[in-house]
């Protein structure tokens, strides 16, 4: 459900920390890449990593969401409040399903 934090779980947030200045800093070194005149094809492994290190933190997140937040919710649920956190699991998935959020690739 909407709302929910990491709030209980200081060790997990301090993981998501180190794992998105991480890619922080990756994205800063890929700047200077371009800065610097790099080729093209090592360009496109760089932000391919840093895509995939983003989508390991997204896919770590909601882990933590059906483990904790949804398991939570779903206790002693009635069938509406099932049905909205089952809507928000598939709006979710679909999320994580469109990483160009429907935009053309080239």
């Amino acid at each position: 459900m909407p709302g929910e934090t990491l709030a209980e779980s200081p060790a997990f947030r301090a993981d998501l920390v180190r794992r998105l200045r991480c890619a922080e800093g990756h994205v800063r070194g890929i700047a200077a890449m371009v800065e610097g005149g790099a080729d093209c094809e090592s360009l496109v492994r760089q932000t391919c990593a840093v895509q995939a290190a983003l989508a390991r933190v997204n896919h770590l997140i909601l882990k933590h969401h059906l483990n904790t937040c949804l398991r939570e919710t779903l206790k002693g649920a009635d069938s509406a409040t099932s049905d909205k956190c089952l809507a928000e699991l598939v709006a979710l998935f679909q999320l994580l399903d469109a990483p160009n959020n429907g935009r053309e690739v080239l």
